[in-house]
């Protein structure tokens, strides 16, 4: 596992690790894995995202992209207090000012014991109400409206974990992800229009669409009474 994940840092908000059960076990395995992690304050509080760098040219061996992706941990009790006040636009302006903040069009919020939560709500009837600690009030209609509201709109999803390994395996999960994309973009440097059964000498196209004036004069030459002049 370690080596697909080569050439990719993890960003960890200072907060998330003084305030989330399980970050240092966290900590521990990623460095087991030798994927570097760097831990500052960081735009978004309590916030993780990743920058990756290609290993493919050596010109760009130094140069690093940030992924278009942000992971944010928020408690329970705070994600009901936000769809309490204002219904979804304080839960919404919180995401949104958070992508913006991190410059990031995709985000994750990751509620510890959000699912059993969630159940709970299941047995329950639709106009039932459920109280956290400071007294907020939500119903299952509203969670699911939130959650939906999320993902159709702004492009975020919510995943929950209950205990430090589940927090480590989401984690690792979202940093193999994108050390999985860089492997598969790397890897469309040089796209060749044809099958692998087909000759290699006809035209390869490069990713800036070089030798693609060649192929067409290849392809146009197959037809009857066509030259390439």
């Amino acid at each position: 596992m370690s080596d697909k994940i080569l050439g990719v840092k993890v960003w960890i908000d200072k907060n998330f690790l003084s305030t989330t059960k399980g970050s240092g076990e966290l900590l521990t395995n990623l460095e087991k894995l030798n994927i570097q992690t760097i831990i500052e304050k960081l735009p978004v509080e309590n916030g993780i995202f990743w920058t990756r760098k290609s290993s493919m040219s050596k010109e760009l061996s130094n140069q690093e992209t940030q992924h278009d992706h942000l992971v944010v941990k928020i408690d329970l009790e705070n994600l009901i207090e936000y769809l309490h006040e204002d219904s979804l636009d304080k839960l919404i302006s919180f995401v949104r000012k958070c992508k913006k903040s991190a410059q990031v069009t995709q985000m994750t919020l990751i509620v510890p014991g959000f699912k059993t939560f969630q159940k709970s709500l299941k047995n329950s009837d639709t106009s039932s109400l459920i109280k956290s600690k400071k007294n907020s009030k939500i119903s299952k209609f509203e969670l699911n409206q939130a959650v939906l509201a999320l993902e159709l709109d702004e492009n975020c999803c919510m995943r929950s974990y209950d205990t430090s390994e589940e927090l480590k395996d989401l984690i690792l999960c979202y940093t193999k992800s994108v050390s999985e994309y860089l492997s598969k973009s790397e890897g469309s440097e040089n796209l060749i229009f044809c099958d692998k059964a087909v000759d290699k000498s006809q035209a390869k196209v490069s990713k800036d669409g070089q030798g693609l004036i060649i192929l067409w004069k290849e392809i146009l030459e197959t037809f009857p009474l066509v030259s390439s002049d």
